[in-house]
Parts: structure tokens; sequence; C-alpha cells
């Protein structure tokens, strides 16, 4: 990440005091020199002189050659095979491995601070000393003998040189390790594309569904209010047909009341009228009947 490039850069600058150009780990660190000039300042390398600043094969392996005896005394694992990923420039090999460098440098000048050593080795330690070739093997109990160094670091050598591609195929390996990595990067982006189009597309398809369905919902609710628009209007339609109905109805009424006691009227009056004769024809009777002979024809 960079946070830890930055960090590793300002260890590597302020503490250690490497002067050499660090823009890019993998391609910077792929010769070996860089890590040949920090275990120099660390006073880890005495052959340091004998290093060779060039991205060439002959100089990556004697290089690396020259490292391997310093990184196997700090106790790291350090063979061919690891070695030939830093040369071909694989993406975080090399800085990793400076993180490992970087911890265990630290670890070893703590470990060298707290130490209860004595002698003259003991009084001559400050807090600005740095980790010597004596002190790694002074304070590592991991110390190897000479002859099964010279054999581990003559394998090491004959390893890398199995290992390593003729000139111009590590150059072309190189070369297309950057191609590869431009490839990468491109996949990412196209990845990133697609996934942002997808989003997009899904995002419209929801948006266009949510209108959609805020529409259908709209009309929905516009029909039932509709709906219920015509239903307050027929049930006040029906009231007042009602209404009519009723009013016509006790309008008939009334007419057929009237209509009965006009009739009623007319059947008293004719009852009066019948009486009244009945009266006048018995009045007529009796008195005809005194007038011819006194005879009374009533009983």
């Amino acid at each position: 990440s960079g946070k830890m490039s930055d960090l590793l850069r300002r260890w590597l600058r302020e503490e250690i005091g490497v002067t050499s150009k660090i823009d890019h780990f993998e391609e910077d660190f792929a010769s070996g020199f860089v890590f040949g000039e920090l275990f120099h300042k660390c006073n880890l390398q005495p052959d340091f002189h004998l290093f060779v600043d060039r991205a060439h094969p002959d100089a990556m392996i004697n290089n690396f050659t020259r490292l391997q005896p310093s990184v196997t005394k700090l106790g790291l694992p350090f063979d061919s095979r690891f070695a030939n990923r830093i040369m071909t420039e694989e993406k975080g090999v090399a800085s990793k491995f400076l993180y490992q460098l970087k911890t265990m440098l630290d670890s070893l000048r703590k470990d060298m601070y707290d130490s209860k050593l004595t002698g003259s080795f003991a009084r001559t330690l400050t807090v600005a000393t740095v980790p010597t070739t004596l002190a790694v093997e002074s304070q590592r109990t991991r110390t190897q003998k000479a002859v099964y160094d010279a054999k581990t670091h003559k394998q090491f050598e004959d390893n890398m040189r199995v290992r390593a591609q003729p000139p111009n195929k590590l150059y072309e390996a190189m070369h297309l390790q950057r191609f590869a990595e431009h490839q990468m990067e491109h996949e990412e982006r196209t990845m990133h594309d697609e996934m942002y189009d997808y989003t997009m597309t899904m995002e419209r398809r929801d948006n266009y569904r949510t209108g959609r369905l805020d529409l259908m919902r709209a009309q929905r609710h516009e029909k039932l209010e509709y709906e219920d628009e015509m239903a307050s209007a027929h049930k006040a339609s029906m009231t007042h047909a009602r209404r009519l109905e009723k009013k016509e109805l006790r309008i008939e009424l009334a007419l057929h009341e009237k209509k009965a006691r006009a009739r009623c009227a007319r059947t008293d009056a004719a009852s009066d009228d019948a009486f009244e004769g009945i009266d006048s024809f018995e009045k007529n009777l009796k008195r005809l009947g005194c007038d011819e002979g006194g005879e009374d024809y009533t009983g």
C-alpha cells in the first residue's frame, strides 16, 4: 500500500541513510544493489565495493550471491528461487522482503541495546550503534561453520546461475512483466468500468421500475378517488330520487284523500237529501190524510 511504501522509504532514507534512487520497489531492488547498500549501511556487507549497479544478469547474480550469506546470518530464508522472483520484478516480493529486513534489523538493534553483555564490546555500545557482522553472530545462536557456509553459498550461486535466464530472455521477461502489470491494470479498469456500467444499468432499471410502480399507484389512487366520487354522486342522486318519490307519493296520497273526502261529502249530502225527501214525503202523506177524512194512515 502507499502508506507502507512511504514508511519503508523514510526508514531507508532517514534511519539507514540509503542514497540510491527508490521510486518503484520492484524495479529499483531487482538488481540487488540497493539491498547491498542497505546491508553496507548496517555494517553487514563488508564487500559492498564489489557490488555492481546494473540491471544485467551477471551483475544481478554477483549481487545476490554476495547478499545471500548476509541475509542467512540474519536468520531469514533466502534461496535462489526467492532471489529469482526479486530479479524478475514479481509484484510485491521486494517490498515484503524489505519489510522483513526492517523488522529483523529493528529487533536486532533493540536486542543489542537491551543486552547484558560485558567487556569492551558492551562499553562501546551507544544509541547510535548499528548491527555489525560480529554483533549478529554474537547475538544469534545460529552461527554456522565456515565450511557449511561456503558450501551453502556455492550451492546458492550455482542455483542462481541455473535459474537465471539468458540476458535477452531476462530483459524480455522484465519487459513483459511491465506489460503484464499494465494488462492487469487495464483489466482492472475494464472490470471496474463494466461493474460501473452494470451498476448504472441496474440503477436505471430500478429507477424505471420505481417510476412505473409510482405511476401505477398514482393511477390506482386516481381511479379510487374517481370511483369514490362517482359512488358519492350516485348515492346523492339516489337520495334525491327517493326524496322526489316520497314527495310525489305524498302529493298523490293527498289528492286521493281529497277525492275520498269529496266523495264522502257528496255521499253525506245525498244522504241528507234522501232523509229530507223522506221526511217531506211523510209530512205530505200526513197532511193528505187529515184533509180527506181525518183518518190517520200513520198507524
